[in-house]
């Protein structure tokens, strides 16, 4: 298993992605979707989708479409943005 520490049945490769990858923790409305990737020994890199919650000192609390939460430092992994919801 991988960082997660789930199953990756959820996760999927990506490919043809028509957006680029960013490096920097961005400033993301709640209800952004985004898909993270995750490294995995056995399989290799997954991606994961999910929605953000909200953004705190330590990262972004991001809602995984299968269920798991967790607090990332955008800084340090690798995500793409699926949907950005508008600002109000």
């Amino acid at each position: 298993m991988g960082g997660r520490g789930r199953s990756h049945q959820t996760g999927h490769s990506r490919t043809g992605s028509s957006y680029s990858t960013n490096t920097n923790q961005p400033d993301l409305p709640s209800g952004t979707r985004l898909e993270v990737k995750f490294r995995d020994d056995q399989i290799g890199d997954c991606w994961f989708d999910g929605v953000v919650d909200s953004q705190n000192a330590t990262g972004t609390i991001v809602h995984f479409d299968d269920g798991d939460i967790q607090d990332l430092d955008l800084n340090v992994i690798d995500y793409g943005v699926l949907h950005t919801m508008p600002t109000q």
